[in-house]
């Protein structure tokens, strides 16, 4: 098996594995659409699965494959419109003795942090225009005129 078509089927492994924590890996991409895996949030899988390998993995394969990728594309009942927007979710794959195992986990930066405190998402992205709330515009406008008028009277 050439490197290529390893790292191959390790990708295809990992956006297996995302299913419901399952190590079972479809035999063709055929299997699946596109669409069956990006449209789905990742699960987070903190604890490492270990993966089932056909065939064998190289003796010279040691060592942890980290990948990152979109792998939230919801949050409450919002969605993102396009795949480039999912938020990211890194998987580790990790060889040792012949062995695979995957965990993965979602990168906590401040887009989702933003995103998951305020139970929808409130960071505009690649596709997706995310509008402010109303009610929060209007006040926030009255409160400007008021302090502008405020600041004018106290010079």
């Amino acid at each position: 098996m050439r490197r290529y078509e390893l790292l191959e089927r390790i990708t295809w492994i990992g956006a297996c594995l995302k299913e419901a924590g399952s190590t079972a890996a479809p035999a063709t991409l055929q299997d699946h659409s596109m669409q069956d895996i990006i449209a789905r949030n990742g699960l987070e899988t903190p604890e490492p699965l270990k993966a089932e390998v056909k065939g064998s993995v190289p003796p010279w394969l040691q060592g942890t494959l980290v990948r990152n990728g979109p792998g939230l594309f919801s949050v409450g009942n919002s969605e993102y419109n396009h795949w480039f927007d999912g938020l990211s979710l890194i998987h580790s794959f990790t060889f040792h003795n012949g062995e695979v195992t995957y965990r993965s986990k979602y990168l906590k930066s401040e887009t989702y942090k933003s995103n998951t405190k305020a139970d929808r998402i409130v960071v505009s992205e690649f596709g997706t225009m995310v509008y402010p709330d109303p009610c929060k515009n209007i006040f926030f406008i009255l409160n400007s005129t008021f302090l502008t008028n405020f600041e004018k009277n106290l010079q």
